[in-house]
């Protein structure tokens, strides 16, 4: 409003550049997500129960496995306008994993894997593997 010259601005006005000023997803909010994961170390949970944890839970212990990984990702993805998610869970040589895969309207694409962003199509990640469950 002080760009204003100091005239009041009528309400209509007010919405309008709030509508223009609407965040779009760009690339630098992905690097952003990839650096509050790396604060997290990958350890891998050899139990026979899976614990999946809660994005706080992980940050505040500053561990976790490839859903711990993958659930802190969803969290911090959620609000992202014109974006969807979802977690993965597949088969690979090591037994199961998790990523978070995302698609968003302005064409970025790509997965979550242990806390790096993959670009492209995640369906290259999964093309040999059976999916499991997608959250």
């Amino acid at each position: 409003i002080s760009r204003t010259g100091g005239r009041k601005m009528k309400p209509i006005a007010l919405l309008f550049l709030c509508a223009c000023a609407l965040p779009q997803v760009r690339e630098h909010d992905v690097r952003s997500v990839e650096w509050q994961l790396s604060r997290i170390s990958y350890w891998r949970d050899y139990s026979k129960e899976d614990e999946w944890r809660p994005c706080d839970k992980t940050m505040e212990l500053g561990y976790g496995d490839c859903e711990d990984f993958a659930i802190c990702a969803q969290e911090l993805v959620k609000d992202w306008e014109g974006c969807a998610s979802s977690i993965l869970i597949y088969r690979n040589t090591r037994g199961r994993h998790a990523v978070l895969a995302l698609g968003c309207e302005n064409g970025i694409r790509g997965h979550f894997d242990n806390g790096v962003w993959v670009e492209g199509n995640y369906k290259k990640a999964l093309d040999t593997q059976a999916v499991i469950v997608a959250y």
